[in-house]
């Protein structure tokens, strides 16, 4: 499941349409179009396709209880299994929570994450990488995990933000094109 199915369904519980569905989300109907319009192509010499809204949105973690060690983007620019593929094959519990991957001992978080075998050297380096990127970043306890932002210049997520990040996405794409013409 997809980071924005992940917070829309935190934030608006079950109950919501799928984002693939042709009915409209009776909570929000901007979900819907968000889902729609987050892919922008940005032309050039390297044409490529970014999604706006999901490559700025990431969770701060706090004490692991919703935040996905592999599939969220907790610490790094983009989610532990993409960073490390060949760890995440190798990992026995690939749906961990990030409170699933270690313990606390008074007030300091000790990671454990569990391996299916005995890992090769060349894995035994990408653990050590693995380690230090997540040895920075140590969940609070009694703190929620929470989705943040990047538009936002206070880092947390906010429609009416996001709503006006989309606006000048569309507002710059149609300028680039009337110029052309």
């Amino acid at each position: 499941m997809g980071v924005l199915r992940r917070v829309i369904r935190s934030k608006n519980g079950n109950s919501w349409a799928p984002l693939n569905s042709s009915r409209r989300s009776p909570r929000s109907k901007w979900w819907v179009d968000v889902a729609s319009a987050t892919k922008q192509t940005i032309e050039g010499s390297n044409t490529q396709e970014v999604d706006w809204f999901e490559d700025r949105l990431w969770l701060d973690l706090g004490d692991g209880h919703k935040a996905s060690f592999w599939h969220d983007k907790w610490v790094g620019d983009k989610p532990l299994n993409v960073i490390f593929p060949r760890l995440f094959r190798l990992a026995v519990n690939k749906d961990a929570l990030v409170k699933d991957c270690g313990f606390w001992v008074r007030d300091y978080w000790c990671w454990t994450i569990a391996w299916r075998r005995e890992p090769f050297s060349q894995e035994e380096q990408l653990i050590g990488e693995l380690n230090t990127m997540i040895q920075q970043k140590a969940g609070r306890l009694g703190v929620e995990d929470s989705w943040k932002w990047g538009m936002s210049s206070i880092a947390r997520y906010e429609v009416k933000q996001a709503k006006t990040g989309q606006e000048n996405l569309i507002q710059n794409d149609t300028t680039k094109m009337l110029s052309k013409s």
